[in-house]
Order: structure tokens, then C-alpha cells, then sequence
């Protein structure tokens, strides 16, 4: 053990410790020789960087100018907008104020009244018999494929409605029904305040829904008409699906009574002179029938009663047998028209200034233009 000591102590003698070689850190001092021509040609590019910078900052300085003078001129042309638009509505408000003031019941616009029911239960031919046409025998197939428009003015409605006066002042009885005291028993001077009546004439086929749907939207008043033979058919239940939807008014115009057997014709003649002049037989048969008609419309959730047996038109559907091909009851149908579009839709019929337009039917002529069918008159309505 001694002699191990001995050796690590003599190592420990002889060794010296190296330390790290110092870094010195010279500078290098470089001296940089241009000529006078260089030294300009660097003064000129400097100038002309700077150059190049100021002319960036005022371009940049002026683009935000106009953008800025932009964004004002655009502001101000929006409020200078938005106020003429506001000073615009005033004005209309004011003008349509003393519009509506200066609207009254005694100066009424023309009612719109829109014929439905189904296929060939005499629509058309009611039409031709009142306007004394013959528009149905030229549809193909006699079968109506488009919408038609028939204006009557009051000179004319007066005329047509006469029949129903003239048998009224021949009764014993002289106590009138609610529909009939409104036009009042004078044949040559009815109560009618109505310019005029506007007819449309719809499809009945299953394939013009949509044109009998354009058709009920905007009529006033609706004229259902059912066949006595047959009662209520398909494209009957639609209509009257359409019409209860919209919340329209209407009557039941219940055709071909001339189809009773036995049948005596009285030409245009009020309906009530036309069934005091049948046999007992075609009484009875015409009863039956207007009985199973009446059954089918109050499965259908309808009140419904013959238009001088009805005292209540607001929550009873008037009835009115007619007949296409003699005219026999046609004047009852358009006096109950008038009667009930005169007497219960006057607010909505006031006549107003404001216009509206309705797309009836649009129909390609050719590959350049399409024809639009439109129907505009004014009313009450804001739009």
C-alpha cells in the first residue's frame, strides 16, 4: 500500500497544467478610393431614389384623398337618397290620404265575377246566351281552353235584368225577398250603382286548374255553376275547394232546368215565371233533383236555399236555376250578382286610384315575343 502512494505522488509533482491559447482580435482597417465622377453618380442615384419615394408618398397621399372624397360623395348621395325617398313616401301617403278620404259608396268600380265548375255544365254557354255570342260552338271540342274577359256596362245590365222587375210587379204578392229589395220592383229605374260587371269565363277541364286557381285569386264574387242532372263532379268539389280557401263569395247557379222532362221553355224569362208555367210532373222532378243538388252541397259544409228563399246571403249560399239554352233564369243570375256585390262588398268595391295588374295567361306567339293575357283596374288595395 505504501509504495502505491509513492508513485501517484511523483506523477502529481512532474505535471504541469496548460492553460488556453488567448485570441487577440486585430481590427482591419480598409480604405475605399472613388473618383469624383463615382462620388456624383452615387449623390445622383440617392437623389433619385428619394425622388422616386416622394412621388410615391403623393400619389399614395392623393389616391387616399379621393378615395376619402369618394366615400363623402358616396355618403351624401345616400342620404341626399334616402331622404328624397322618404320626402317621395310622404307624399304618397298624403296623395293616397286624400284619395281614400274622397272614396265613397255611391262611386263603386266594376265587381269582377269568375264562373267555375266542372266540364261541360254550360259556363261558356251562359255567357254566349247573355252577351248573345256563340263563342262555345268555336272551342275545339266545345270545351273552353283558355281564359276569357267579357265587360258589360250598366246600360246594358239593366236591360238583361228587366225580366225579374216585370214578373215581380205581375205577383199578388208584392212582399219582397232580401235580394230583391235591393235593386228595388221598378223595371226602368233599378237601384243600380254599379258601373258595370267584369266576367271571367275559366276552363273546366282537369287539366286548367291552375287557370281556374289565377281566376278565383282575384275576383270579387264567383259564380259556381252546377248541372242538375248530375250534381256536384269533380271539378266542381275543386272549385268550391278554391273558393272556400280564398274566403270568395259566390252563388250557385244550378243549370239545365230546361233538361226536366216535359220542360215548357219561356225565352229569357224570369225563373220564377218559368216554374209557374211547368206541368206538376216536371215540378216534382225538378224538386227531386234540386233536392239531391242541395244534399251534395251541404255535404260539402254549405248553406244553401233558393235566391228568394234566402234572407241571409252571409252565411247562406244563394241558388239560381237556370237554363244556358233558353235564357230562363239568366236575368236572376245577374241581378243576385249585383244585387249581392252592390249591397255586401261596397267597401271593397270603392272606387281608388291605385293600380294593380294580374298575369292571367302568358302564350307563345312565335320564338321572338310571348303574348301576355293581363287583366288591371284599380282599387282600394295598396300594393
Amino acid at each position: 500500500m505504501a509504495s502505491g502512494g509513492s508513485r501517484r505522488d511523483a506523477v502529481d509533482a512532474t505535471h504541469t497544467p496548460t492553460l488556453p491559447p488567448v485570441r487577440t482580435c486585430v481590427p482591419l482597417v480598409f480604405s475605399l478610393y472613388i473618383t469624383q465622377a463615382e462620388a456624383e453618380k452615387l449623390k445622383e442615384a440617392g437623389r433619385k431614389l428619394k425622388e422616386r419615394e416622394r412621388k410615391a408618398r403623393e400619389e399614395e397621399e392623393a389616391r387616399a384623398k379621393l378615395e376619402a372624397e369618394a366615400a363623402a360623395e358616396a355618403d351624401r348621395a345616400k342620404r341626399e337618397a334616402e331622404l328624397k325617398k322618404l320626402e317621395c313616401r310622404q307624399k304618397r301617403l298624403a296623395r293616397e290620404k286624400r284619395r281614400d278620404d274622397d272614396r265613397s259608396e255611391s262611386r263603386l268600380r266594376s265587381p269582377i265575377c269568375c264562373i267555375m265548375g266542372h266540364v261541360d255544365t254550360g259556363k261558356t254557354k251562359l255567357l254566349d246566351k247573355i252577351r248573345q255570342t256563340n263563342v262555345q260552338d268555336g272551342e275545339a271540342g266545345g270545351i273552353t281552353q283558355q281564359i276569357g274577359a267579357t265587360f258589360f256596362d250598366d246600360s246594358t245590365l239593366k236591360e238583361k235584368i228587366r225580366p225579374v222587375a216585370q214578373h215581380l210587379a205581375t205577383l199578388e204578392d208584392q212582399s219582397s225577398s232580401y235580394v230583391d229589395s235591393i235593386l228595388g220592383p221598378d223595371p226602368d229605374d233599378p237601384r243600380l250603382t254599379l258601373p258595370g260587371l267584369l266576367v271571367i269565363d275559366t276552363p273546366g277541364h282537369e287539366s286548367f286548374s291552375n287557370l281556374r286557381s289565377r281566376g278565383s285569386s282575384l275576383c270579387d264574387m264567383a259564380i259556381l255553376v252546377v248541372d242538375l242532372m248530375h250534381g256536384l263532379e269533380p271539378q266542381t268539389l275543386e272549385s268550391i275547394s278554391m273558393l272556400k280557401r280564398k274566403r270568395t263569395p259566390f252563388v250557385v247557379a244550378l243549370n239545365k232546368v230546361d233538361r226536366c222532362y216535359d220542360w215548357t221553355p219561356t225565352e229569357g224569362a224570369s225563373i220564377r215565371e218559368a216554374l209557374a208555367k211547368q206541368a206538376q210532373n216536371t215540378l216534382d222532378e225538378f224538386e227531386q233533383k234540386k233536392v239531391n243538388a242541395f244534399t251534395e252541397l251541404n255535404e260539402q259544409s254549405l248553406n244553401v236555399a233558393l235566391y228568394w228563399d234566402n234572407e241571409d246571403p252571409g252565411s247562406t249560399v244563394s241558388v239560381v236555376p237556370t237554363s244556358a239554352i233558353t235564357g230562363e233564369g239568366v236575368p236572376d243570375l245577374l241581378r243576385v250578382v249585383l244585387s249581392l256585390t252592390q249591397q255586401r262588398l261596397a267597401a271593397k268595391l270603392m272606387f281608388g286610384y291605385n293600380l294593380q295588374c294580374t298575369v292571367l295567361e302568358v302564350k307563345v306567339r312565335s320564338r321572338r315575343f310571348e303574348v301576355l293575357r293581363c287583366l288591371h283596374f284599380v282599387d282600394e288595395t295598396r300594393i
